[in-house]
């Protein structure tokens, strides 16, 4: 591939042979050879060439492509190729395939073979995947091969074709180990073999030979490439920055390779040459190592020469304290919630004011103070915490060192006493985040998030049934410490 870049599909024409001077219907077939990963052609910008038609006929403008009707697949002639493309985003799922017709082609009179080559841009990125080989039959003893794929692994095999025309039997090497393939039937005859190249060279020539007798004999070379592994991809979802309190999965492929590692991991690092892998929050964070902003993981796929690397950096979002608070009126315990925290260190309730929560994640140490001589909220609760449709709790809060303090959503100015205790009804119609912003004179301001949870209303029971007993509400990543203060 001159380009360096690996095809995302796979091209083949049947049949592969043809008589000169006769005309010849092909089908050209498209597939994704991925077992995993699907393959999406844009319809700005993505095609398939298909050119030097004129090594096969030389009528190229009477050629007649016609596409799969019914699809988004287009199929046309330009003054020397075929150019194939789609009229609107189209996904070619694993394994799946596309056939077209290319009819009317008028085969030269050259005995030999033609060689189609292509030219594949898909996502912007353009390869040249491997010709296609057509050969051009005659009368005399004749012989027409090509290798499928012309471009294997390390350990891998390809199917090795031919075509004879005449002959009694065909001889492959290497290897040299003098095996006979003998033809069958008359007329044109076709076969295919399994081959593996040398494993210690770029390139394997094969050189396969129809016999007529030991002194008439016609000879056609087929050249193997052996690739050292070629990583094609290697992506997280959901996108950047990520979440460690939620999930991750990567996805990678690497070609021409025996075997593939995956760093860091929670579990073994080895991994199949092509797949995915899922993050839990809990392996997530276990990969975060102290406060770092970004997981860097390394794929190494193994195989002929030198390791393929390939390495995807994924930023994190920070971690950050959502609420730090008393959890009672009494101050006899603490509530906190974090989010994308590896660690959290809480102090003592019963130590000296004011008190720091530090919590660990990427871009931290972050911290909070509660008790200090700051604007504040100190304590702030719901009661209840969960609600039936059409019902209230009561917001139960104390600031300190305000001047004045207001409820979000409404921007509803709340009351207070001396000591900065002060109450408000809500009645929400469905779950809701209620927030208290506190001001001092200076125009200096602490807020702090509650959630007010309504559950769907019980439906009615026609039988006698016990007395429902209201379910503690848990609040995700919440914790409250207990003790007595000093």
């Amino acid at each position: 591939m001159e380009n360096g870049n690996v095809p995302q599909l796979t091209y083949a024409m049947t049949p592969t042979s043809a008589t000169v001077s006769t005309t010849q219907n092909f089908k050209l077939t498209v597939t994704n050879p991925s077992s995993t990963f699907s393959v999406t052609m844009k319809k700005s910008g993505d095609q398939i060439s298909i050119s030097n038609w004129s090594s096969l006929t030389a009528s190229v403008s009477q050629i007649s492509p016609t596409a799969p009707p019914s699809t988004n697949w287009r199929i046309g002639l330009a003054t020397s190729y075929i150019k194939i493309w789609v009229v609107a985003d189209t996904v070619i799922a694993p394994g799946a395939k596309v056939e077209f017709q290319i009819n009317n082609v008028a085969i030269d009179a050259n005995v030999g073979q033609g060689s189609l080559s292509i030219l594949e841009v898909i996502g912007g990125i353009a390869s040249n995947p491997p010709d296609i080989q057509i050969g051009k039959l005659g009368a005399e003893l004749q012989i027409f091969a090509y290798a499928n794929p012309v471009t294997v692994g390390l350990g891998q095999t390809t199917t090795m074709n031919w075509t004879i025309v005449k002959g009694l039997y065909v001889t492959v090497v290497p290897p040299d180990d003098g095996k006979q393939y003998p033809r069958k039937g008359s007329g044109p005859f076709s076969f295919a073999i399994q081959s593996q190249p040398f494993q210690d060279a770029r390139q394997t020539t094969f050189t396969l030979t129809v016999f007529q007798d030991a002194g008439t004999w016609v000879s056609t070379p087929v050249t193997v490439n052996l690739s050292p592994p070629i990583i094609t991809l290697l992506s997280n979802d959901p996108p950047a920055p990520i979440s460690i309190d939620g999930t991750m999965s990567l996805a990678w492929n690497a070609v021409y390779a025996t075997a593939a590692t995956l760093t860091p991991s929670t579990g073994s690092t080895n991994v199949p040459t092509s797949g995915t892998k899922s993050y839990t929050s809990s392996n997530l964070k276990k990969l975060v190592n102290n406060n770092q902003s970004q997981l860097v993981f390394t794929l190494t796929a193994q195989g002929y020469l030198k390791p393929a690397v390939s390495q995807l950096v994924v930023p994190l979002q920070p971690v950050n304290i959502n609420w730090f608070r008393f959890a009672d009126m009494q101050h006899t315990s603490f509530t906190y919630d974090v989010s994308n925290a590896t660690n959290v260190s809480l102090p003592s309730i019963s130590g000296p004011a004011p008190y720091t929560l530090t919590a660990q994640g990427p871009f931290g140490p972050v911290q909070q103070s509660l008790g200090a001589n700051d604007v504040e909220v100190l304590v702030l609760n719901a009661d209840p915490p969960a609600i039936q449709p059409g019902g209230s709790s009561t917001l139960n809060f104390q600031v300190q060192r305000a001047s004045s303090a207001v409820l979000d959503p409404g921007n509803v100015p709340l009351t207070f006493d001396g000591s900065g205790i002060g109450q408000q009804v809500v009645s929400p119609g469905s779950t809701t985040t209620y927030t208290v912003t506190a001001f001092d004179a200076a125009g200096n301001r602490a807020s702090s998030p509650i959630t007010v949870t309504v559950t769907a209303k019980a439906a009615r029971m026609t039988t006698k049934r016990k007395k429902p007993t209201a379910k503690k509400p848990t609040t995700k990543k919440r914790k409250t410490t207990k003790g007595a203060r000093r």
